[in-house]
């Protein structure tokens, strides 16, 4: 299955308490680097866990000593929530002996020593990326072999259990704890029934020519690639038109931006994918004998997925049984992407000289570093790097126009850390040096 390829942006973190080696590294990867990621940069180890409890991050690019925690820290801590991260260690000195018990702890990190070329450090990541791609196209082979036989099979025992016909624990006759878990370890679902899960309701409307019906395994196939990086993801329907999922973590709990983000590009792949409108609501962590209840009730919740407007009066129902995750409309979806380019845009321009990473901003639009950079990109065309650079270089150019200031405080004003950054920025969108442009600019 062939995703759009603004789905499919990878996002790299690059975390040092070195701030120039962050800065160059993001430099090279915004500017030269030919690859079509999200960026994201930290400069300390707990402000980058920070991003990752709000975005899924694939690759992490780290300094292996930072003060407070080091780089192989950091990477246990992703280990551990995010099993399907790739690393790069930067170290900057060649002490392959350490490096080399390491690789046993982490076979799938990369290891560079920070004077290495450009080229070997962005090839780097280009493998990373590479064997992640093999990896989602594994797992999807995979589990086409396993589901296609089974999901009959599958659907029925799930349905079963949310419609409260297999009971368990105390019920004379019924099937004992150990028997369901045998059952559902035998149809392969991977849910461990004496750990908490979630369960999401969709409403699932085709636009096109095929119906939910003849599609069933597409549309699994589309949400576990957007879930499983977090959970253990099983599917059923009953009508072919209310969908249901149980997720399971595959360690701790994912924060509920973290499953927004992931059902609002479900949302968009259906779309784009199998010409399916889809609205979602995901209920609270719960135990499985909770199941009849929790999915007879959580449907209904379905009925404030009337418009963007209803998506916050949703989530403050959230005691009713959980909250919408993205409301279906493929007009509305535009008219709200638009709405929030248009407030990104309005922000960069009135914030030139301030911090614009991905996260400031989110903070101050309050919201999700993710998801507003997707959005953004889906509007525009273009990412949000790109248009600060655009805004920034274009505000230059009044600057350096107008005199009065030298490229030092020009560079200063509208947000450089150094000169030189601004220089290569100015260059790269220009063809040209500020100094030049100035020269053939200025009014005689």
């Amino acid at each position: 299955m062939n995703m759009n390829a603004n789905m499919n942006m990878r996002k790299l973190l690059i975390v040092d308490d070195e701030r120039h080696v962050v800065d160059w590294l993001y430099e090279l990867f915004s500017l030269e680097s030919g690859l079509d990621i999200e960026l994201y940069k930290s400069y300390t180890a707990d402000g980058a866990l920070a991003i990752l409890a709000e975005t899924k991050i694939d690759i992490v690019m780290t300094d292996i000593k930072m003060p407070g925690m080091t780089g192989l820290e950091l990477m246990e801590h992703i280990y551990k929530r995010w099993p399907f991260c790739r690393a790069i260690i930067l170290t900057g000195y060649q002490n392959f002996d350490y490096l080399y018990q390491t690789r046993h702890k982490f076979p799938e990190t990369m290891y560079l020593i920070k004077t290495e070329d450009d080229d070997v450090i962005v090839n780097a990541v280009k493998q990373q990326l590479d064997r992640i791609e093999a990896d989602i196209k594994t797992l999807d082979l995979q589990h086409e072999h396993e589901d296609r036989g089974m999901m009959g099979a599958q659907n029925l025992l799930l349905k079963n259990l949310s419609d409260g016909k297999v009971l368990w624990r105390t019920t004379p006759g019924r099937p004992t704890p150990r028997a369901l878990q045998e059952r559902m370890d035998e149809l392969k679902l991977g849910i461990d029934i004496s750990r908490p899960i979630l369960l999401v309701a969709g409403k699932l409307t085709p636009t096109g020519k095929r119906s939910c019906y003849a599609c069933l395994f597409e549309i699994q196939t589309t949400v576990r690639k957007y879930v499983s990086h977090l959970f253990r993801c099983v599917q059923w329907t009953e009508d072919g038109e209310i969908f249901y999922w149980l997720l399971q973590p595959h360690g701790a709990p994912a924060s509920q931006s973290n499953i927004r983000d992931m059902f609002e590009d479900v949302q968009s792949a259906l779309y784009e994918l199998l010409e399916i409108e889809s609205s979602f609501v995901v209920s609270e962590m719960f135990e499985l004998a909770e199941l009849p209840a929790k999915a007879a009730r959580l449907p209904n919740q379905l009925l404030y997925g009337t418009g963007v407007g209803a998506v916050n009066a949703a989530f403050s129902a959230g005691g009713a049984g959980g909250a919408v995750v993205f409301v279906a409309g493929d007009s509305v979806r535009h008219s709200h992407q638009a709405h929030i380019a248009g407030s990104i845009k309005q922000y960069i321009k009135s914030n030139l000289g301030s911090d614009l990473s991905l996260t400031a901003i989110a903070d101050k639009l309050y919201y999700n570093p993710s998801y507003i950079s997707r959005m953004f990109k889906r509007a525009e065309g273009v990412n949000i790097s790109d248009f600060i650079n655009a805004a920034r270089i274009d505000e230059s150019k009044k600057l350096l126009l107008k005199g009065g200031l030298n490229i030092n405080e020009i560079s200063a004003t509208i947000g450089y850390d150094s000169p030189q950054y601004f220089a290569t920025v100015f260059r790269k969108l220009t063809g040209i040096t500020p100094h030049q442009y100035q020269l053939e600019n200025r009014p005689l």
